[in-house]
């Protein structure tokens, strides 16, 4: 939860959510969404709710009847639907259609290749095992950095989708929360002693339900709540964290932020949200951290107008087959922040 968030009374707008599924053509299917809601929009909380929920169902459905793999048009087709969605919810609940303004985030991963989707700010970061880590679409900020594009309202040009061919270590999605810290702005990329110690802590977990398991999730709530972190951002926060790689593989990283005391048995750096090893790690907003089943086949190693936002942000908008015995990633995530795409305070 973003202090501004609890400073002004306002809600946590961030939501989340990661699904293990089965595809029509019997692949073990990771997806994995996030959505901001806008801080000036009255209910975007819902709104971002709503999209993470209906996000979910329509993959679910498009994926399990056995048709071919997801490409650019699903990414338009989906995001029509999302519309609709938030226009009947709208009806429903008397709101106007701009008080749901939400921002979107997906990945579909399969053991051999992922899909992605983006609309407004917030990020997914991927890693194969011969690369570095890599953004797979550049947060859409417009023109300025206090804008960016909302589901609500969204022009086809600003709703990016990207298909990578390629086996997958490891998937992170955040909202823009945490961009400051977790992106390099100058070279447009993430920072990766952000992102190495908080995959090399779920790369080394064993499973759920254990010592480590517990402490690491303790350590994500300090990490992400500790004033460290605090003190460069102040919007709701939530990452995404996936890994299949072993403990040996991960090279050894210093992280950038010194995080708050925490137990011996916690890494020198500890994570921010995550799962791995079947362990699925969340902390969203104020609600309890919850820990899920990992995902089967996981790895176990031995537009032109702008209106004002919050604090003087404005916002923009715009008018498989098989997997051949590979394995997946396993993944963790945390979540909480402000608003995406909004005006943070200060701004």
């Amino acid at each position: 939860m973003g202090t501004a968030h609890v400073t002004t009374g306002q809600p946590c707008q961030d939501h989340h959510l990661v699904r293990e599924v089965t595809t029509g053509e019997d692949q073990p299917l990771l997806l994995l969404v996030t959505s901001d809601g806008a801080g000036s929009a009255a209910h975007s909380d819902e709104g971002s709710m709503q999209a993470c929920q209906a996000t979910v169902q329509w993959l679910e459905m498009r994926l399990s009847d056995g048709q071919e793999f997801l490409d650019e048009h699903d990414g338009l087709t989906l995001v029509a639907s999302l519309r609709t969605v938030l226009e009947n919810y709208a009806e429903e609940q008397d709101y106007a259609l701009r008080d749901l303004a939400c921002t979107l985030n997906v990945a579909a991963v399969l053991p051999d290749r992922a899909w992605f989707l983006q609309v407004g700010d917030g990020a997914a970061v991927v890693q194969s095992a011969s690369s570095p880590l890599e953004v797979v679409v550049w947060p859409d900020n417009g023109e300025y950095a206090n804008q960016t594009y909302f589901l609500t309202d969204v022009a086809e040009k600003h709703i990016h989708t990207r298909l990578i061919d390629a086996v997958l270590d490891r998937v992170a999605l955040m909202t823009d929360g945490l961009q400051t810290l977790a992106l390099s702005l100058q070279q447009r990329g993430p920072h990766p002693p952000f992102f190495e110690p908080l995959f090399q802590a779920v790369d080394g977990l064993d499973g759920m339900g254990t010592e480590a398991h517990q402490a690491l999730q303790g350590g994500l709530e300090r990490f992400l709540n500790g004033p460290n972190i605090n003190a460069r951002t102040s919007d709701d926060k939530t990452l995404i964290l996936c890994s299949r790689r072993a403990p040996a593989e991960a090279p050894a990283l210093v992280s950038p932020v010194e995080p708050p005391a925490q137990s011996p048995s916690l890494p020198a750096h500890p994570p921010i949200p995550l799962w791995n090893r079947r362990t699925h790690l969340r902390r969203t907003c104020r609600r309890d951290h919850e820990a899920v089943r990992g995902w089967p086949g996981a790895h176990r190693p031995p537009g032109p107008g702008t209106r004002p936002g919050r604090s003087g942000r404005r916002l923009r908008g715009g008018s498989a087959q098989g997997h051949g015995g590979q394995d997946l990633p396993e993944c963790a995530r945390p979540s909480g922040r402000p608003e995406a795409g909004r005006a943070r305070p200060g701004q």
